[in-house]
């Protein structure tokens, strides 16, 4: 699953989505950024853990997601091997040509509805679909 999260004005909705489908599209490749990347998420991996009243819940939600234990070790040793290249491939092969789902918030008048049917069928939802209340 990838999720994002794009804020913008009402009126720069068809740059914002434009310059998002670009992005994953075509990701831009900064190899020092893609290593400084790597590098926090070793670093926090490293630095993280769960605190005792936090073991319970922690497991709840890794069972929750089909995972019988904690893959931070996994996901650590991973990162330790990895190289800008694996990302680059990642992109291509689970990123790269995919159908997307996009969710825009806001006032009804102010949202281009027919920009919006031009990139895929539009539902519109209520307040409590969205957020329970």
């Amino acid at each position: 699953m990838l999720q994002a999260y794009v804020g913008t004005q009402p009126d720069k909705i068809r740059e914002a989505v434009s310059a998002f489908q670009t992005i994953l599209e075509d990701m831009p490749a900064s190899l020092p950024q893609i290593e400084n990347a790597r590098q926090s998420v070793i670093k926090q991996i490293a630095a993280g853990r769960i605190l005792k009243s936090d073991l319970y819940w922690t497991w709840r939600m890794n069972k929750k997601r089909g995972f019988e234990r904690d893959l931070r070790e996994d996901i650590y040793n991973r990162m330790l091997q990895s190289s800008h290249e694996d990302l680059i491939r990642y992109q291509q092969q689970y990123i790269r040509g995919r159908n997307y789902h996009w969710m825009v918030l806001g006032d009804r008048n102010n949202i281009d509805f027919d920009f919006l049917r031009s990139i895929g069928p539009v539902k519109e939802i209520s307040l409590e679909t969205a957020f329970g209340y």
